[in-house]
């Protein structure tokens, strides 16, 4: 039986590391499953045109993939249409399952030379119809891009009911366990909730782990799969709340064959320790001589990864910011005149803003009480930006007096206010 072909379509220079990222997934999912992956890599030199080869490529493929960040591509001259978009089409016209992954325009990285500004319509029309044909998935990184994509082939492959491969003698290989997974961002703003989802084929009752690392933070947990083979776990507000700013690194964990996870932590006297139960290799996360961050992650790899542990893993990161809530200047406000508040946050748009305007001056201690008490309040909803969430309220009064004026800004989940002040003139 010929390998399954998956045809892998993006532009070439903005998201080369991407690419990169995703071909290495695939090429561990070809260790369990005869796939093959096709790309422009791998072309060389044909007689025919580059756009016929790239045509020809797809019509020969069972998948397409399709990897969208800021640039339209380079134009085929008969049709005026990019590359990327006609090796869409061609998909399309075959009937191949596609999959469609989009840079996340306001989280993702994206340095100014990756944009194309003189094709943002063509752009954006593409970006449109790809959205009304398919459920897309957002990417931010290299990493998170490709724990998406091995996630999602390898629950098409397992749906199509593809055969193991098969070793020199005819035998079945049966196909290894494996384990991916994503977060709902690539920040965490202090106060917020983390979820980190994914899937854990063959995975045994007793769950997966969960591991988290920072400077001054350690947190194990065991997760179960659900059924269909997906996971999910909720990194809590009041948790969150207590982390520093800063870099975070995920491990997730599966316990493979002999379902049992092999490296686990324990209570070692005062300390804590992450154990590796088939020999004496241990390190301390918790207590004197403990490792963080980075380096604590780093160990965790190297141990599941020595000979005697048949445990796997997949990494992610995360950064912790502050909650910041700004206030645009409010300028020529005069009696009578409604007043229109705005400002940018980078709290997530799940949540509201409560803001106060009045003439009374209130102390820090005291926030919490003047919402609905001091003056004429109002809920703001937050809108996803590109760079910062905005969020923005009119109050339509006419009972201003003149004088200087303050506006408190609040966030009661998170626990974090901006104040400004304007001066109402008489008219």
């Amino acid at each position: 039986m010929p390998p399954f072909t998956i045809f892998l379509s993006s532009t070439k220079e903005d998201l080369k590391s991407y690419r990169e990222a995703v071909r290495k997934k695939l090429d561990e999912i070809n260790e369990d499953l005869d796939i093959d992956v096709v790309g422009m890599e791998d072309f060389g030199a044909r007689p025919e045109p580059p756009i016929q080869t790239c045509l020809d490529e797809v019509s020969r493929s069972d998948m397409y993939i399709g990897i969208i960040g800021m640039r339209y591509g380079s134009i085929d001259d008969v049709t005026k249409k990019s590359i990327v978009e006609l090796e869409y089409k061609k998909a399309a016209e075959k009937k191949l399952p596609a999959l469609m992954y989009l840079i996340d325009e306001n989280e993702g990285r994206i340095p100014p030379n990756s944009v194309q500004c003189d094709k943002i319509r063509e752009l954006n029309e593409f970006k449109n119809h790809i959205k009304k044909d398919h459920n897309v998935a957002y990417f931010t990184t290299e990493e998170n891009l490709a724990s998406r994509v091995e996630r999602d082939v390898r629950s098409i492959l397992q749906k199509k009911g593809m055969p193991s491969m098969e070793n020199q003698e005819g035998r079945v290989l049966f196909k290894s366990p494996f384990i991916a997974g994503t977060l709902t961002s690539s920040t965490l703003v202090k106060g917020d909730v983390l979820i980190i989802s994914g899937i854990a084929t063959n995975a045994p009752a007793k769950g997966i782990g969960v591991w988290i690392f920072g400077e001054k933070f350690f947190n194990f947990s065991t997760v179960q799969v659900f059924p269909d083979e997906s996971f999910e776990f909720i990194l809590s507000p009041k948790i969150s709340k207590t982390m520093e700013t800063g870099q975070y690194f995920v491990i997730l964990q599966h316990p493979m064959e002999n379902g049992e996870l092999d490296v686990f932590p324990i209570m070692d006297g005062i300390r804590k320790i992450i154990k590796n139960t088939k020999n004496r290799d241990f390190f301390v996360v918790e207590g004197m001589t403990r490792i963080t961050g980075s380096e604590a992650a780093q160990n965790l790899v190297t141990i599941i990864n020595t000979s005697h542990v048949d445990d796997t893993y997949t990494k992610l990161s995360f950064l912790v910011e502050e909650p910041v809530i700004t206030i645009d200047p409010i300028e020529n406000v005069t009696i009578g005149q409604s007043i229109l508040v705005k400002g940018c946050t980078n709290i997530s748009s799940e949540h509201d803003l409560l803001f106060e305007v009045t003439s009374v001056t209130v102390k820090k201690s005291e926030i919490k009480n003047v919402f609905g008490v001091a003056g004429f309040g109002a809920v703001a909803s937050i809108s996803k930006g590109r760079d910062f969430n905005t969020w923005e309220a009119t109050i339509a009064r006419s009972v201003f007096q003149a004088g200087r004026h303050y506006v408190y800004v609040y966030s009661n989940a998170l626990d974090v206010w901006q104040i400004s002040e304007f001066d109402v003139k008489e008219n």
